[in-house]
């Protein structure tokens, strides 16, 4: 997993994301700053159950939130250091607006939509 990042002149450079992010398939992400900082950040999830038995699960992600540092790097922050906890799998991920304050909207296999607000 990682990002493709423009440089406004039609190149693109790919960055891998950080190790904690290739522990299983992510399928939903979300830009933003979601801290604050007036970088962009990035939420993610994924997992999937649907291998073969000999295969496995793939489900070692519990959501993700990617710190940016404005340069086209992300930092993984542990559950207990975002409060971002989601089990399941993670098919979407979107940054909604609910009364005017940001939210993220995170879609799961056979479980209810969830809500996360942002902490900016």
């Amino acid at each position: 997993n990682g990002v493709l990042m423009s440089d406004g002149k039609g190149k693109f450079t790919f960055t891998p994301l950080p190790s904690e992010a290739q522990f299983a398939p992510l399928y939903g992400f979300a830009v933003g700053d979601f801290d604050g900082d007036g970088f962009q950040d990035a939420v993610a999830g994924g997992n999937f159950k649907g291998a073969k038995p000999e295969f496995g699960f793939q489900d070692a992600d519990y959501g993700l939130f990617l710190k940016g540092d404005g340069k086209g790097g992300f930092q993984a922050l542990r559950s207990r250091q975002s409060g971002l906890f989601i089990e399941g799998e993670v098919r979407d991920v979107q940054m909604l607006k609910v009364a005017g304050r940001p939210v993220v909207a995170v879609a799961r296999n056979n479980a209810a939509l969830e809500f996360w607000k942002v902490r900016n």
